[in-house]
This record gives C-alpha cells, sequence and structure tokens, in this order.
C-alpha cells in the first residue's frame, strides 16, 4: 500500500492510502468466502456451495462493502506504524474511489492540537472576602425550626391558610382530565406556593371528607397544552393538620443535637462557623478557577471542531437526558423555559470548547513538568480508600477494575491543580 500524508488546518491530518491490487483482492476473496457460508445454493447444504459458485449468487456491492470493512483495519494499522501521531477521537474514513484492482481510502486523523503555553507562574488571585451576616444565619435557623416543626391533626375540619392537607386531586381543561393532573393522599402546605396561582387560595375553607371543586386558570408561561387555559380541579381532603414551629431560643439548640451545642448562644456561633467554612471553600474554588481562566486565555491552542461538534453531541445528549429524567418532557421544558435546541447547542459549544482548550493547555504545562501518575500513586491511592471504607486492598482493587483510568484522570488532576496552586497565590 502507499501513504500520502498531509497536515490540515485545527489538528487534522488526512492519510490516503492506496491499496494495491494483491491487497485488494485478498480482502475481497475473504468478503466473499464470508458472505458465501451465509449463501444456500439448489444442491447444496446452506454455506456448503463451492465458492466459484456461490459467488454468483452473492450481490457484487454488498462483497465490495464487505471487503471494504476487512481491509479498513489494516490501513489505519499501517499509519499508525509509520507515524507517531498522538490521537484524540476515532478517525472519519472517506472512501475516495473503488476499482477492481485498486482502493484508495482516506482517514481524517484528529490529533492533539499544538499549545503555545502562555504564563502561568508567579500569578496572584485575590479570592473574595468571605463575610456571614446576621440574615444567613437567620436563614439556617429557620431551616432548624422547620425541620424541628410538629405535625399534628387539627380539630377543625375547615381548611385555613398555614394548615397542611393531605388531599386526592383531579384536573380537567374541557371537561377532560389531562396528563399529570392527577394525584392521591398528596400533601401540601397552604400558602406554601407550591401550586398554581389561585390554587390554594381557594382551598382555604374547604372541609375534610366533603367532595369540591376549584377553577384556575394556568399561567400564559406554562406547558404550551394548558397555557392560559382555564381548569377544574375535582378536590377531596382527608386531613388536616397543624404544623407547630418551635420558638428561637435555647430548647431549639439543644432539640438540634449538635455536640458542643447547648444554647442559643453556641447555635448561631456553629451555624456561623459551618457558613463561613462552606463560603470560604467557594471562595477557593472561585479564584482557581480564575487562576485557570486566566492561564487559559494567555495561551493559544486551536480546538479541533470535529471534537467540539462530537462532545457538544455528548454534552446536549447529557442535558436532554438529565431533564426527561425528571419526569419532564424535552418539547415541554423548551417551551417553558422559552428556548430551543439550537440555543442550547450554541450555549453548550461554547463551554465545550472553553473546557478543550483549558484541558490541552493543563496536559501541555503537565508535559513540561513532568507531571505524571504512576502505579504507585494508583497503589497509594486505593490504600487511602480502603482505609476510608474499612475495606481490604484487594477488594477495592476489585471494585474499581473498570474504572482504573477514572481514577487515574482525578490523581492527575489533583497533581496540576496541587502543582499551580504551589507556583501561584491566591490571597
Amino acid at each position: 500500500m502507499n501513504i500520502v500524508i498531509e497536515k490540515k488546518e485545527k489538528s487534522i491530518v488526512e492519510a490516503k492510502v492506496e491499496f494495491d491490487a494483491v491487497e485488494w483482492k485478498a480482502a475481497q476473496d475473504k468478503a466473499y468466502a464470508k458472505l458465501a457460508k451465509e449463501v444456500t445454493v439448489s444442491g447444496f447444504r446452506k454455506g456448503k456451495a463451492p465458492l466459484d459458485i456461490a459467488k454468483k449468487t452473492i450481490n457484487a456491492q454488498k462483497a465490495m462493502t464487505e471487503a471494504i470493512d476487512i481491509i479498513l483495519p489494516d490501513g489505519y494499522e499501517q499509519v499508525l506504524k509509520e507515524n507517531k501521531f498522538d490521537i484524540i477521537m476515532r478517525p472519519e474514513v472517506k472512501i475516495d474511489s473503488v476499482e477492481e484492482d485498486k482502493l484508495v481510502i482516506t482517514y481524517v486523523i484528529t490529533v492533539r492540537p499544538e499549545v503555545k503555553i502562555g504564563n502561568y507562574k508567579g500569578i496572584t488571585i485575590e479570592k473574595e472576602k468571605v463575610v456571614v451576616s446576621e440574615e444567613e444565619i437567620a436563614t439556617k435557623l429557620a431551616e432548624i425550626q422547620k425541620n424541628a416543626a410538629e405535625i399534628s391533626a387539627k380539630e377543625s375540619d375547615v381548611l385555613a391558610l398555614g394548615d397542611v392537607a393531605v388531599f386526592d386531586f383531579e384536573g380537567f381543561v374541557d371537561g377532560k382530565a389531562f396528563e399529570g393532573g392527577k394525584a392521591e393522599k398528596y400533601e401540601l402546605e397552604l400558602g406554601s406556593n407550591m401550586f398554581i396561582p389561585g390554587f390554594e387560595e381557594q382551598m382555604v375553607g374547604l372541609k375534610k371528607n366533603v367532595a369540591a371543586e376549584i377553577n384556575v386558570r394556568f399561567p400564559e408561561t406554562y406547558a404550551k397544552e394548558l397555557a392560559g387555559k382555564d381548569a377544574t380541579f375535582k378536590i377531596l381532603v382527608h386531613e388536616i393538620n397543624t404544623r407547630t414551629i418551635p420558638e428561637i431560643n435555647d430548647d431549639l439548640a439543644l432539640d438540634a443535637n449538635i455536640e458542643g451545642v447547648s444554647n442559643l448562644v453556641e447555635l448561631k456561633a456553629h451555624l456561623s462557623a459551618d457558613i463561613e467554612k462552606e463560603k470560604s471553600h467557594e471562595a477557593n474554588h472561585a479564584a482557581f478557577d480564575k487562576l485557570i481562566d486566566s492561564i487559559a486565555s494567555a495561551s493559544e491552542v486551536e480546538v479541533p471542531q470535529s471534537l467540539v461538534e462530537e462532545e457538544t453531541k455528548n454534552s446536549f445528549e447529557n442535558y436532554k437526558k438529565e431533564i426527561e429524567g425528571k419526569g419532564i418532557p424535552f418539547d415541554k421544558y423548551l417551551e417553558i423555559v422559552g428556548t430551543t435546541v439550537e440555543k442550547i447547542n450554541e450555549q453548550l459549544s461554547e463551554d465545550v470548547v472553553k473546557n478543550l482548550k483549558t484541558m490541552f493547555v493543563l496536559s501541555a504545562i503537565a508535559e513540561e513538568n513532568d507531571i505524571k501518575v504512576s502505579n504507585e500513586d494508583v497503589e497509594s491511592e486505593m490504600a487511602n480508600i480502603a482505609k476510608q471504607y474499612n475495606m481490604a486492598i484487594e477488594d477495592v482493587k476489585k471494585a474499581l477494575d473498570s474504572r482504573t483510568s477514572e481514577l487515574t484522570n482525578q490523581i492527575f488532576s489533583r497533581k496540576v491543580t496541587d502543582f499551580l496552586k504551589s507556583v501561584n497565590t491566591i490571597a
């Protein structure tokens, strides 16, 4: 075979491979022999007819396609043997010409792009100052209050704002029940604004075990099938409960059951420390992100478009699955948020380009500084996991057998992060 390499822009290499008559004929013979096993010829058992006879019943186009599939790996293997390409995705294959005694194929190969690394040392990033407000502490206290609330049956059989109702409901539009508009033994606190406007307000005054109806109109921003439409809900209340919220005092602090906390002052101090720790972690993370953005922005790299397209496609599929996994049809989601597939892909593509550029830059920095993951690093990480979860090291290795590359990537990322933090300043 004859191989001609041509470098294109944005890390694309085209390898044109011309297979000679001997190579191409051998592939065709293999193709016919393979297909002949599935051929039934009169007078012979299936696949047992002589090849020259079986050939007459085999579609020539099908045989050519099979022969190409057979010879494709050979050409690609030879290209890689003769050239040390750092390949980052599966190649695209173009069939240039198919003749009886010659086949020409072009492998479009995407290789790791060259990176011109900018400054990545001696950078100072100021992180956001951490301040804990009284409002933040109050919000945490309110959460503890809510969690400590006691729910009990209400003496009155009439619903009031703030009551917790347990009820059945079914919605109708134009006299017909609609999808997602029915539930049984549903629990709702009136005034929580969990339902569409007007729903909870009209439940006020309903009586337990007495069938009732309320009429509402869906917001214009709702799903297309229901947006702006009038609806009737049939309702039957089974239970009416009240939620008793405890006071914010020393008793609440004790009920919180937090080690070292015995009164309200200590509880507030504990909450303040927790908030400060969380905000400090977020500030450090945000500052490091700024550092990485600074390093990536100062570097030059042409991200391969083919890789961007493939990663964007994968990101979109994951995005769609996440939405549908929440029980929301994707077309309805688009209507609710007022966007389109094109707009989502546009944003995802921008994110993909940024992430890929950062990845290539960090990889180049790692290579320049000989940052690698050794077998000892992996062994040490597994030992730490075994200690953390009180497992035998052999069991950890068995559990992570199919995820070793994932573990290696995590270690590599941590090493690069530690290195960049050591040569820069986050203050």
